[in-house]
Formats: C-alpha cells, structure tokens, sequence
C-alpha cells in the first residue's frame, strides 16, 4: 500500500482533506458546491489492481462513501462526482444512526392458564340421626355415605347401623321384643337448588332398605329371626361449606314403608312397624375430589 499525502483546500465553502498516494494527483475542485462544511478524501492502493475511496463528509452532518475501483483515475472522477454534489447531493447517503432500541420495561408475567374448575365433586359424610314412628320409640342411626355432585345433581349412598332397642310387648306381662337393626342401606337423587354457593340447599328422592334382627323376650317360646323395611321418600337438607374440604349437612326424611318387619307371639302382636317415618339428623363431610 502507498502512504498518502495530505492537502487540505478550501473549495468554496466547502473545506476538503484529501489524502492519496503521490502518483494519484487530486482533480480539479473549483466548481464545487459554495455551502459550508468539511469533507474528507482517502485514496489507498492495496494492491496494483483496486483503488479504495473512502469519502465522508463530517460537517454540518456525517455520511460515508466506500468504494472499490480499478485505477487511479476512476477513484479521482468518483471522488470529484461526490464532492461536486455537495452537501445536499450527500444527504443521499448520510449515515442514519441506527434507531435505540425500545426501553426496558418489567413486563409482569403472563400466568399460567388455570386448568377449568372441574364439576364432579366426591365427598365422604359421617352422621347420626333420630328415627321416629318406625318403630315404637325413638331410635338412634348412625351412618356413613359417599357423595358425588355434578353441577346441580348429587347421588349419595349412605350405609346406616342402629343400637339394640327393646319394646315391650307379647301375650303375658314382661314379654318383649328386642329389635337389632344391625344394616341398612339408603340411595338418594338431590336436586341442588344454588350450586357453587356456601349454602346449597336441596332436595332429594329416597330409597331405603333395613335389615332388622327380632328376638323375643320373657316368653316360653321365643320368636328368632330377620325382618325387612324398604321405604321409599323424600330428604330436604342443606350443604353448609366450612372452607374448600369440610362441609355440614343438616337434613330431614320423611318416608313411606313399602315393607314393614312386623312380629307376634301366640297370635298376639309384639311388634308392627309404622307406615310412615320420620327422620332429622346431622352429618360432617370431608371433600375428596
């Protein structure tokens, strides 16, 4: 590569430093443009065959010019055309300062799509309850059920178990009947009147079938055996919610007996079953799902 030499002229207004090896001879500027500015010319030579120019004008803005030629005179004439079109004529190839990038702001994040509330829900209950007209007095049930609720509908069966109760009753004084309700087993079809809500009312269809263990008491010949009560009804109750897993169920069933257990000594009736029934009790509930 040939050194340049330097030579600063002033061509009008425009003042130009031109730098180039000393064979290549600087062109005639005198028609260039009488506006105010700065420019400089660099001519290099790398090798015999390519000339580079680099023209760029600093004032009163910047822009570049990089060109690859064949000789001398090409880098001289392409050199003389840009300057001969000045200021104005290098705003064309002004250098535009690459636009900012936009500021950083904290973008919150974007959460996570929540998975759709399920409808189905299952839940286990745990109650007692009082059983009255079915048999003479009142008697205690204990139960536990399983409960599965799907929008507005809720199937529940329940298996219920009840304590040795003993009436009196039989052709002689002191005779009795003791009665064992040792199984029962109740399904039951709610209507849940306002789903989603902390109390959700409901009402529900009933069947229920218990089976009843009979002995007789302070009589020569004892009566043994089972007896069935299948009864059929409607529950009201109410879905108390305690938090997202515990619940409290208040409820009340009145019932029809399809089937009574029923049982006599020596054609003396010691026990008849009521036709109706009603009961009232409480259960907690523990959702699972």
């Amino acid at each position: 590569m040939m050194l340049g030499l330097l030579t600063v002229l002033l061509a009008g207004g425009l003042e130009v430093r031109w730098t180039a090896p000393p064979t290549c001879e600087r062109p005639d500027l005198s028609l260039l443009t009488s506006e105010n500015g700065r420019a400089e010319v660099t001519i290099t030579t790398p090798s015999a065959a390519t000339w580079v120019l680099d023209l760029a004008f600093v004032e009163p803005f910047q822009a570049t010019r990089h060109l690859e030629l064949g000789s001398c005179t090409d880098a001289r004439r392409a050199a003389r055309a840009l300057l001969l079109l000045g200021l104005k004529g290098a705003e064309a190839f002004r250098d535009e300062p690459p636009p900012s990038p936009p500021p950083l702001t904290a973008s919150e994040p974007v959460p996570a799509p929540s998975p759709p509330p399920s409808s189905l829900h299952v839940t286990l209950r745990a109650g007692a309850l009082g059983d009255a007209f079915a048999a003479p007095a009142v008697t205690p049930r204990f139960l536990v059920a399983a409960a599965v609720s799907i929008a507005s509908f809720e199937g529940e069966l329940a298996v219920r178990a009840g304590l040795p109760a003993t009436f009196p009753g039989g052709p002689i004084d002191g005779a009795a009947i003791s009665v064992w309700p040792t199984l029962g087993a109740e399904v039951a079809a709610c209507l849940v009147l306002s789903p989603g809500r902390l109390v959700r009312p409901a009402a529900c269809g009933t069947v229920l079938a218990e089976w009843w263990q009979l002995r007789g008491l302070g009589v020569s010949d004892p009566l043994g055996g089972s007896a069935t009560l299948l009864g059929a009804g409607g529950q009201l109750k109410a879905v108390i919610a305690l938090g997202d897993l515990l619940e409290l169920v208040p409820f009340l069933n009145a019932r029809a007996h399809l089937r009574r257990p029923s049982a006599r000594f020596a054609g003396v009736s010691a026990l008849d079953a009521g036709a109706l029934s009603l009961e009232a009790g409480l259960a907690v509930g523990l959702r699972v799902k």
